[in-house]
């Protein structure tokens, strides 16, 4: 099968049918499609509610992990979250649970065109919501099915090579003069790995487009999903994406961030690449 291929595909009609079959007070409702991923479908019912579907079976597992402890992590946190409040169950039809969350207003911040006073703004409120997210205490959260690192995020070595190779191809688009200090600063401060009991939370995938801001400012963060990871005695990771959608946008917010996030004792630990 092509990589790109999905194990199955979704359309309005079947999302429909899925969601009347089990929201009746939902099953005269419009259905729209509201965006595709790699992993879900994503469907607008009554124009209000977002149901994401699951496109491929390693997708069903993150978005039970989603189901189960998005709601108990959205009650800690400054900024609003993407946690389920409809569940639905599979079907001979469609073989995984899907969920159902309501809407939230805004635009992507990748999609937006903000001046650098702008950006610089935005630093205090995700460093005040990384703050509380890492201030979460996950036990509980890893009793319900929170995983630890289990694909390398943290890997020291493995992350520095690929910072590295992002840096020379902003580098060479022009997007940045130099990335030096940012690949320097990582290498010399590698992470030192405590006691497994010391775990915080952290956000699996944030970067702007995960990030909206409505037409009042406020924001909010998409959460596909959360991980649970050692502590580390040097927090060394900078959100820096190299991607077509973030690249006006990552350089700058990387640093403001860190630099927001020092003076607002956010554990020196701002998120992770």
């Amino acid at each position: 099968m092509p990589q790109w291929t999905a194990d199955i595909d979704i359309d309005a009609a079947l999302a429909a049918r899925l969601v009347a079959g089990q929201f009746p007070e939902l099953a005269c409702s419009s259905v729209q499609p509201f965006g595709f991923g790699w992993d879900n479908a994503a469907f607008l019912i009554d124009r209000r509610i977002v149901f994401r579907f699951p496109r491929r079976k390693i997708a069903s597992t993150l978005i039970e992990r989603e189901i189960a402890l998005l709601p108990l992590v959205a009650k800690h946190v400054p900024l609003a979250i993407s946690a389920p409040q409809f569940i639905g169950a599979k079907t001979t039809e469609y073989p995984w649970v899907f969920a159902g969350y309501t809407s939230i207003a805004g635009s992507t911040l990748c999609s937006m065109a903000l001046s650098d006073t702008a950006r610089t703004a935005l630093a205090e409120p995700i460093a005040e919501f990384l703050k509380a997210l890492h201030h979460v205490e996950p036990a509980g959260l890893v009793a319900r099915g929170l995983p630890p690192d289990d694909i390398g995020r943290l890997d020291h070595e493995k992350r520095l090579r690929v910072t590295r190779e992002r840096i020379s191809g902003l580098a060479a688009l022009g997007q940045i003069a130099s990335g030096d200090h940012f690949a320097s600063w990582l290498e010399a401060h590698p992470p030192v790995p405590l006691h497994d009991e010391k775990r915080r939370l952290v956000h699996g995938d944030l970067y702007a487009r995960h990030i909206l801001i409505d037409d009042s400012g406020a924001l909010s963060i998409g959460a596909t999903f959360i991980s649970a990871i050692r502590h580390w005695t040097s927090r060394s990771r900078i959100w820096f994406y190299h991607r077509p959608h973030t690249r006006r946008f990552a350089p700058h917010m990387a640093q403001s961030t860190i630099e927001r996030g020092l003076q607002h004792d956010t554990e020196r630990y701002i998120t992770q690449f």
